[in-house]
């Protein structure tokens, strides 16, 4: 991962991305989960407050500068655009401050060898960059 590849996904567009990268020195440090679907959990679990709930065993590396969650989301409606709440299970819920959509990727076909609808959905070829994200475990 680099620079470069978001750059490219932030395309002329001046806003969060923009800034954030513009602030950046050197290579970001990016966790990519493949193939999410809508399991933002691992925003949870790489949260700096999570290791303080459970310590880890040994020393763990810095938390990432940038989440990336890909998935092309074959569903026919989404679950998580337009909602601040975009995880909970409970006994914990993770909130968005700030969503900002990045240019139409339009980059590559679904082949039926490797995805299992080709058709796509509305959510599909689109980039969305998500700020301010807050965690919080509820009370019980």
């Amino acid at each position: 991962m680099s620079k470069q590849l978001l750059l490219n996904l932030n395309s002329n567009k001046k806003g969060e991305l923009k800034k954030f990268l513009d602030n950046l020195s050197g290579e970001p440090r990016i966790a990519w989960y493949p193939s999410a679907g809508v399991d933002f959990r691992p925003l949870l679990y790489l949260h700096p407050s999570f290791a303080k709930l459970s310590p880890p065993s040994q020393p763990e590396p810095e938390p990432p500068d940038l989440f990336l969650f890909t998935d092309y989301f074959p569903w026919q409606h989404s679950t998580f655009l337009g909602k601040s709440i975009i995880y909970a299970d409970g006994r914990t819920f993770v909130r968005v401050g700030h969503i900002e959509e990045l240019p139409n990727l339009n980059l590559l076909p679904l082949h039926d060898e490797l995805v299992d609808c080709t058709k796509g959905s509305i959510v599909t070829d689109r980039a969305l960059l998500f700020e301010n994200i807050y965690t919080q475990r509820q009370a019980g």
